[in-house]
């Protein structure tokens, strides 16, 4: 990719994307993953082609007239090799990302046999990504 490139997409990233660090309930499992929002598939097509993932049609209808919405994903450490690569670039989600880069420098060759302490690790990036990514204002 061109340092064009980079930067565009680092655009989408910075604007309709999302760092994000999830929690399985059941089994206190948390997983990073990157994902980019829009109403216009091709450029997200475009993306993909780029940096890979999968493409899911979403549904957010507000009103009648709404716009059908599509989300280019990626999980794992495959969203930590696209952190990784968009780092230099990213200006407004350099905190996520930085919360994010150290997630994916816990995923490794152990698979699902982490220790207790990267999980506790893991679940105290988690809350601080769940704060950062708060919908609202703080009162």
């Amino acid at each position: 990719m061109t340092r064009e490139e980079l930067a565009y997409i680092a655009g989408f990233i910075d604007g309709e994307g999302c760092i994000s660090i999830g929690l399985n309930g059941l089994r206190q499992t948390t997983g990073l993953a990157f994902s980019i929002v829009n109403t216009n598939k091709q450029i997200l097509e475009w993306i993909q082609s780029k940096i890979g993932g999968k493409i899911l049609r979403r549904t957010y209808h507000t009103s009648n007239n709404s716009k059908e919405t599509y989300q280019l994903y990626k999980s794992g450490s495959r969203a930590y090799q696209i952190l990784q690569l968009f780092e230099p670039y990213i200006r407004l989600k350099t905190k996520q990302l930085q919360i994010g880069l150290a997630y994916g420098m816990t995923i490794g060759s152990a698979g699902k046999h982490i220790t207790q302490v990267i999980k506790e690790y893991r679940l105290q990036l988690y809350k601080q990504m769940k704060r950062l990514n708060k919908r609202g204002i703080d009162e």
